[in-house]
């Protein structure tokens, strides 16, 4: 037998085409060596952390082209950082915070004056207050400035100063004079400062409390008013704040004030017009160009330029300093006031705005004499009682011969009429979007009480206007029976207003819905 012969195995291989390597090309592994060797020498670090460097430089070059643009662009925001700079100065340091807040009014309205002649002082203060209304509308109240002109036509009065607080004043008093201020409270916040005398304590007179009430009051919540010792009277100088009208008692016509009214930031005239030198010691290098371009010499025929000679002394001023005035709309109505009569007219200008028949000082009379009654039997026969330190008929508690009607005669009146008055606490006006999204609000009231004498309280409304079509972009009024046109309020503006009251002043109003099957009183 013959052995079959064994083929030998086949070896099979896999055929890989060459492919040449460029000139100078590594391979990966060598491309790994370089690195490491690259990582290793110092002067490769040095190489990396400079590019790193360099594109990190070109970054920030151009975050600050961009927000440089959009600050020469648009003033307001310029302007309000320098108002924040300005507030948040050392104590202590008017300097300091004097240079901030001018700069932040030549900001806005440096170029406003441009163009004008000496002469036109009317045609300037009138187009330079546009622009200050105009930021006003669109920043916090903390933020509003405004321009202080001296009155020649008033005589200076001594600076009184409201101040509102929840959980303590923040000051300590000796009998009636302040002797320290608290840092962080309410009356460091509203520039309370040592000497200033308690005058006032929630409307009434301090001469009828004792030391220790008085203690005990300013612990707790409430308001309470001071009078400002200003020093020499010789000194002293009344300035009219162009976002009010208000004046001001101050030491020096070229001092920058808070206004006790608005509570604006108010710089005097004589600061726009006055030429401002480079602050290259108190400035970061970037400030001295915009120094430099705010040099207002051409203009300084403009100075001496008083309230009366403004063209502002007629125009019309809401005290708290919001919103433009405006004529009433054709699909509006406002109630103005006669004689003591602005809580009639507070309820007139929201109800009749939603659909209602308008009240008058007797119905309100007649729910305060109910009142009045209802008190006197509460007191067991009790005819009068002491308030303020004097004698004071029970059935006037709720409203006088006059008017100057109180919070439970006017929700009373509310009730009457189809409508909720409810008060408004804090915590729920920290949201601006949740204020006007309940479809049945028609509105809020505002109880602006006087720092010295309640009888002198007064009663304004805000409220949304669309038309009586509803397709009217919505626009905010706020209704003062003071006076014969409305003003119009942005919505920041609105916001502001609202959030400012001081607590306890604030009413929200709300129109109840109609049972189905009942026919409205006429």
């Amino acid at each position: 037998m013959v052995a079959a012969e064994t083929a030998p195995a086949r070896r099979v291989t896999a055929h890989v085409p060459s492919c040449s390597l460029a000139p100078g090309a590594r391979t990966s592994s060598s491309v790994r060596r370089t690195s490491k060797k690259f990582v290793s020498d110092p002067a490769g670090i040095a190489a990396l952390a400079s590019g790193v460097a360099f594109l990190l430089l070109m970054a920030s070059a151009l975050v600050y082209f961009i927000r440089g643009r959009m600050l020469l662009r648009n003033p307001y925001i310029s302007a309000a950082r320098y108002v924040a700079k300005g507030h948040a100065a050392k104590p202590g340091d008017v300097a300091e915070a004097t240079r901030w807040y001018r700069a932040a009014l030549v900001r806005l309205c440096r170029r406003a004056l441009e163009g004008f002649a000496d002469s036109d002082i009317k045609d300037a203060v009138a187009k330079v207050d546009q622009i200050i209304i105009a930021y006003n509308g669109a920043v916090h109240l903390g933020l509003a400035l405004s321009i202080g002109f001296p009155s020649q036509s008033e005589e200076p009065v001594p600076t009184l100063i409201p101040i509102s607080y929840t959980k303590g004043l923040g000051a300590e008093l000796d009998e009636h004079l302040v002797v320290k201020v608290c840092d962080h409270g309410p009356a460091a916040r509203l520039g309370l400062q040592v000497g200033d005398q308690l005058v006032a304590l929630n409307g009434e007179d301090i001469t009828t409390f004792s030391l220790e009430f008085i203690q005990e009051q300013l612990a707790l919540a409430g308001r309470a008013s001071f009078r400002r010792r200003d020093g020499d009277s010789d000194r002293k100088a009344l300035l009219t704040c162009s976002r009010c009208g208000c004046g001001n008692s101050v030491a020096e016509p070229s001092t920058i004030f808070r206004c006790f009214s608005c509570c604006a930031t108010a710089v005097p005239w004589s600061c726009l017009t006055t030429p401002v030198k480079p602050q290259g010691g108190t400035f970061p290098l970037r400030r001295l160009r915009f120094f430099r371009d705010s040099n207002l010499q051409g203009h300084l025929g403009l100075k001496d330029v008083t309230w009366e000679d403004s063209g502002l002394a007629p125009a019309q001023k809401h005290p708290t300093g919001f919103g433009a005035p405006r004529d009433v709309p054709g699909d509006c109505q406002h109630h103005t006031q006669v004689g003591a009569t602005c809580g009639v007219a507070a309820v007139n200008n929201l109800i009749t705005n939603s659909g209602a028949a308008s009240v008058d000082a007797e119905h309100l009379m007649q729910i305060s004499s109910r009142l009045g009654q209802a008190e006197t039997a509460i007191r067991e026969g009790v005819a009068s009682v002491e308030e303020a330190g004097e004698q004071q008929q029970v059935s006037e508690l709720y409203s006088t011969s006059v008017g100057n009607f109180d919070v439970q005669t006017l929700q009373i009146a509310f009730d009457e009429a189809g409508f909720n008055m409810w008060y408004m606490p804090p915590q729920q006006l920290k949201q601006p979007s949740a204020l006007w999204s309940k479809s049945d609000l028609v509105g809020y009231v505002v109880h602006r009480r006087d720092p010295m004498n309640p009888r002198l309280d007064h009663w304004f409304v805000l409220r949304a206007h669309a038309g009586a079509s509803g397709t009217v972009k919505r626009r905010f009024l706020l209704h003062d029976s003071l006076f014969e046109v409305v003003f119009e309020l942005t919505a920041i503006e609105a916001h502001q207003l609202l959030v400012h009251q001081p607590t306890g002043s604030l009413f929200a109003v709300s129109q109840r819905a109609a049972i189905p099957g009942t026919i409205a009183e006429p």
